[in-house]
């Protein structure tokens, strides 16, 4: 599996091998800074043409991205005035370049901060591994607490670039303009939201440079896995496209392998069937006009339906009801060793068992928890790392790990994909239901389980922004054929 380098999202220590192999060979590294002060420049340029900025500049290389920038816009008639934290020493060599080369005013932090349009955060960057304390966070506190246009250098000084975790505190910035490619701190949250807009400015580290860094970290995109989308054939037919199965659950339950099952055959399933209790199928045959609907009447007869041959993928968990009824139907899906989604009662059905679980898993599954269901699962895991937590639950499953949220993390253990393409609006019932029913969906049809993860996720964000404000889970499944055509 090859990604474009383009998505790629680096860690502190990936970003500092690039620029070392940049470095070597032959670029300098005040060339670099130069680059990277001029794209801070134009990128507070495209939001204002001009102003009043404060620049808060750290001693290192990311406060020389700030003295870069200052002397660019000063030159451009803004009024600068640049508050040191401390002024280079030599340590870098390239920051020191770049104070020398500002011809601004250098002053103390000012006491009314209301007078300033734009006030830069250049203090500390990606190579922070210490909580902010002292001087540092109580100019990151006034100038959070300002009307000004905030804007970060690199990241917000106090995310960890690696983590997203806030270190102490934090700086809340309006736009981030980072180098060459974007950190794991800008795309998990809190940094995620602490970021605001993250513009990628090129500081020509090439490809060459690239290669020295293993890329394995990626930002959900289409260009990752359209070219394995499934693709509809004028000459096609139903069965080719695939035959989903969703187990339900009882009545009063119906709701959630409802939605599944429609979003399965919105994605493009080309039959759906809900297998469900002998004493709900009325729940579910009701108003399922293009969703076939199946009773059982004990789990012999379940595991007939599940063992038939007839299906292609799975979908077991929404609305299935937690215990051990759902344990051993969760066992006989996966003993089919065909593709499935796992969700919500399918996952919860194993606190305190995972080990139960992962012995029956395989590498065609999906597991698709919230941070609640995966902590159930997994309550040893470090949730500090949301990357290391997905990249170690697939590790030991075999299986590919979805774990949602407005950073959803996707990994089959080796590659991962952080999808950002989201809406606030995705926080209500039933939607992580519908999820699951487009993976399934694109399964159905052939997708491999860690590109239909990753393109649900992307399809199932993209229908939350169209739809907006007051979206219920629904509406996202009559959205999907316009996020569909949106590819």
């Amino acid at each position: 599996m090859h990604f474009d380098s383009k998505y790629a999202v680096l860690t502190a220590a990936e970003m500092i091998r690039a620029e070392v192999a940049a470095f070597k060979s032959g670029i300098p590294a005040y060339a670099l800074m130069a680059k990277a002060g001029g794209g801070l420049a134009k990128a507070i340029l495209a939001k204002k043409k001009t102003g009043k900025i404060l620049f808060l500049n750290g001693p290192g290389n990311n406060g020389g991205d700030g003295w870069v920038a200052a002397e660019i816009l000063r030159r451009k008639g803004w009024d600068v005035l640049c508050a040191a934290l401390k002024l280079p020493d030599g340590h870098s060599c390239a920051a020191l370049t770049a104070y020398e080369k500002y011809q601004g005013e250098t002053g103390e932090f000012p006491d009314d901060l209301n007078e300033f349009d734009v006030i830069v955060d250049a203090l500390f960057g990606t190579g922070l591994e210490r909580p902010v304390e002292g001087r540092a966070a109580k100019w990151i506190k006034a100038a959070n607490e300002s009307d000004a246009l905030r804007v970060a250098v690199d990241i917000p000084s106090g995310i960890s670039s690696d983590t997203g975790q806030v270190m102490g505190t934090a700086f809340k910035a309006d736009l981030t303009a980072t180098f060459s490619h974007k950190k794991r701190g800008h795309v998990l949250m809190p940094g995620l939201e602490l970021s605001g807009e993250v513009e990628v400015v090129d500081i020509g580290i090439g490809e060459e440079a690239l290669r020295k860094v293993d890329l394995r970290i990626f930002e959900n995109h289409p260009a990752l896995w359209r070219d394995d989308f499934p693709k509809l054939a004028k000459g096609g037919h139903k069965h080719q496209r695939g035959h989903l199965l969703v187990a339900g659950g009882p009545l009063g339950m119906s709701g959630a392998a409802r939605m599944a099952a429609r979003a399965g055959l919105r994605t493009g399933a080309g039959l759906v069937t809900t297998l469900a209790p002998e004493e709900a199928i009325l729940a579910y045959a009701e108003k399922q006009l293009s969703v076939m609907s199946a009773g059982y009447g004990d789990d012999e007869e379940f595991a007939g339906f599940v063992t038939s041959g007839k299906f292609s993928a799975f979908v077991i968990g929404p609305g299935n009801g937690v215990g051990e009824g759902t344990r051993k139907r969760v066992l006989k899906v996966l003993a089919t060793a065909k593709p499935c989604v796992l969700d919500a009662d399918a996952l919860t059905s194993f606190e305190g068992d995972a080990g139960g679980l992962e012995a029956a898993l395989h590498e065609k599954c999906v597991l698709t928890p919230h941070m609640g269901e995966f902590k159930r699962l997994w309550p040893d895991l470090s949730w500090d790392d949301k990357v290391a937590a997905a990249e170690t639950a697939a590790a030991k499953t075999g299986a590919v790990v979805l774990l949602k949220g407005p950073d959803t993390v996707i990994s089959d253990g080796t590659i991962t994909i952080i999808n950002t393409h989201a809406a606030p609006q995705l926080a209500t019932a039933g939607s992580g239901d519908v999820l699951a029913g487009i993976i399934a969906g694109l399964m159905t049809q052939g997708m491999a389980p860690f590109l239909a993860a990753s393109a649900g996720a992307w399809l199932h964000g993209d229908a939350a922004l169209s739809l907006g404000p007051g979206l219920i889970a629904d509406d996202l499944i009559e959205e999907i054929p316009e996020a569909l055509k949106g590819l």
